[in-house]
């Protein structure tokens, strides 16, 4: 009968550094060119932070055979990253082979063991919970944007060595174990991807149905108020100040919702010039600029003195068309498909007012626009609290992993 993970006698286990554990700890080479006819080299994304690779991205790269085979994996290498960012450097795969010869780069170290101590398989997992535990965080040599575990530090590393029988059922058991999670976390990921999905999903099950295009058609400058941006107080030679008018710039204006963060003001009497962009409780916000053109969002309650800068429109909506309404309409994918059209290409991509102004906006009764307002958002709130759910779940899954990584040693 095997033995179970809490007969083990962990505490009997000797140290052992792995460098009297390892007959090869080569580093791997640098290569900035790119070749179609290259050997595959595996560079830092292609190791995942689960102990596999990730075989979707792979680079091609001049090589003579020399180099090649002196930086080749073979089965039962262990990969370890020793140049990354501080999060994540450190993280090691388990290689088993590939279809075709694998080096790797000056970011790696290739760890051969000597079988007759150490199985390679055994080292993976062990390399594993370490980053996990975050050992590597705590002895890389950290610079700006990149850490490094340099190999004397890597091979002074002490390993507690089970016999070698003890050591394949380890393997083995963590082997089935993690698969069994991996298999749910791929599930979860999948449900997650989806809740994520569900919000654009229920929009365009409003907006792009066959009731939508039966809904008559009004211009949103007929149907506002007011349609109108900010300035740039640098254009006018103002700078930001402690006490003021809130000013509103694109990265509060997010998918149907207002970030306080980060909050600048200006000068009152700047606000003050501006009053044909001051915002109200209920105007609506849109992104004119950037990657982040047609993002929309309704104006909070309590935001006191406020204006926008030169890359924000802000809308006052007429009594015929629903404030909350309008944000969700400016954030679904027929507006969104809008703006890609209209969006003039330059230093970065922009929309005009006039672009608003011309926008065809499905336009039913208010009371019917109040009534899809209200079960949107519903049914986003729904939405938002299974994909918390899921999120909770994915996160508990890698938790688990971590947990029967540190029970195995």
């Amino acid at each position: 009968m095997s033995q179970t993970v809490a007969s083990r006698d962990v505490a009997r286990w000797p140290l052992r550094k792995l460098g009297d554990l390892v007959t090869d700890a080569q580093g791997g080479f640098a290569s900035g060119e790119r070749s179609e006819c290259g050997v595959a080299q595996l560079r830092m994304n292609n190791v995942t932070d689960r102990g596999t690779f990730d075989w979707s991205t792979i680079v091609r790269v001049p090589a003579n055979p020399e180099t090649a085979s002196a930086f080749s994996l073979q089965p039962g290498d262990v990969l370890f990253n020793n140049t990354n960012s501080t999060a994540l450097v450190g993280k090691s795969a388990f290689f088993e082979g590939y279809s075709e010869r694998i080096t790797y780069s000056n970011h790696f170290t290739r760890l051969r063991t000597n079988r007759s101590l150490l199985l390679p398989e055994f080292l993976s997992y062990w390399l594993q919970l370490q980053w996990k535990r975050r050992l590597f965080e705590n002895i890389c040599n950290q610079w700006i944007g990149q850490s490094a575990v340099q190999r004397d530090k890597l091979l002074s590393l002490e390993i507690s060595l089970p016999p070698l029988g003890e050591q394949r059922q380890i393997a083995d058991e963590l082997r089935a174990k993690l698969g069994h999670i991996e298999k749910a976390r791929v599930a979860a990921a999948r449900q997650l991807e989806a809740a994520r999905a569900l919000p654009i999903a229920l929009l365009r099950g409003v907006f792009d149905s066959p009731e939508a295009r039966r809904w008559p058609r009004r211009k949103l400058g007929v149907l506002s108020a007011r349609i109108s941006k900010g300035e740039s107080p640098g254009w006018q030679g103002f700078e930001y100040v402690q006490e003021g008018a809130r000013f509103i710039r694109s990265e509060n204006v997010l998918w149907g919702m207002f970030q306080s963060e980060p909050e600048v003001r200006i000068p009152l009497d700047f606000h003050a010039k501006l009053s044909r962009s001051s915002v109200f409780a209920s105007d609506v916000l849109v992104n004119l600029v950037g990657a982040s053109i047609g993002r929309s969002c309704k104006a909070p309650v309590g935001l006191g003195d406020a204006n926008v800068n030169q890359a924000v429109a802000v809308i006052t909506t007429t009594p015929e068309l629903s404030a909350d309404y309008l944000v969700l309409y400016l954030i679904s994918p027929p507006a969104q498909r809008y703006f890609l059209e209209v969006q003039v290409e330059m230093a970065r991509p922009n929309i005009s007012l006039e672009n608003l102004r011309d926008m065809e906006v499905p336009a039913p009764p208010i009371d019917e626009q109040d009534r899809i307002a209200d079960e949107l958002k519903r049914n986003s709130g729904k939405a938002a609290l299974l994909r918390c759910a899921i999120q909770q779940g994915c996160e508990e899954i890698e938790l688990l992993s971590a947990s029967i990584l540190s029970e195995a040693f």
